[in-house]
């Protein structure tokens, strides 16, 4: 079978943008959880448990995004740009209810469900310690689930259009300036909490939400697309 040298370049010019932003996520949450575990064995575990608390919450969301992708690559083959734009609302109100259900979880019950990630015989003295703080985390969690909603949802609409390089630009400046730099430095020289850094989260999340909100309200993304006719 021949190599088709334009789609194979499509591929190289919007697939490697999507792999480094990527990479660069996973990147920042695990230097996130690295630097956190200079505070100490208790931020650490708890830190860990409410990460992976709330890794599993994102996957219903992660779903729709990848749906949304799907439609607002359709939509835009179309010509129909306003059709992604409905599409996006749609799953914006869906993606609402679900965290606001979620968030309503991890501020009202916070110890229950910490309790479940938790081995007391293996946590020993530092049991009560670690569940504490670990419900505090959560709360924050309950935070920035609902930035996140509009990130994704935005995000997987521009990535469907094929605006990958924007949101590698992003999240590059936004996990550099709002929470990289201000971990190092907050943590190493200026004796940073556990519970600040975890708001340097909360504000990387919300400069990336912003960024994308604005480049999709912009409208640039519209005419872009990934196939030419």
């Amino acid at each position: 079978m021949k190599i088709d040298t334009d789609i194979l370049g499509r591929l190289l010019k919007y697939g490697v943008p999507g792999a480094l932003q990527f990479s660069l996520d996973i990147f920042a949450f695990t230097f996130f959880i690295l630097i956190v575990g200079r505070m100490g064995t208790i931020p650490l575990a708890a830190t860990n448990i409410v990460i992976s608390i709330s890794s599993l919450a994102f996957m219903p969301a992660l779903g729709f995004s990848f749906g949304m992708s799907s439609l607002t690559g359709q939509a835009l083959g179309r010509g129909k740009p306003q059709e992604a734009r409905a599409a996006a609302w749609s799953g914006i109100h869906i993606l609402i209810i679900y965290t606001l259900s979620l968030g309503t979880l991890f501020v009202f019950t916070p110890e229950f469900i910490i309790e479940m990630f938790m081995d007391a015989d293996e946590m020993g003295a530092n049991y009560e310690s670690i569940l504490q703080m670990g419900s505090i985390l959560l709360k924050i969690v309950a935070i920035y689930i609902l930035l996140d909603v509009f990130y994704m949802i935005f995000a997987a609409v521009l990535k469907g259009a094929g605006d990958t390089r924007f949101l590698l630009t992003a999240i590059s400046i936004s996990s550099l300036f709002c929470m990289l730099i201000p971990l190092f430095v907050g943590i190493n020289y200026l004796g940073m909490g556990i519970y600040t850094a975890w708001a340097c989260v909360v504000f990387f999340i919300g400069t990336l939400c912003l960024l994308v909100s604005l480049r999709y309200r912009g409208g640039k993304w519209e005419q872009m697309l990934v196939i030419e006719k």
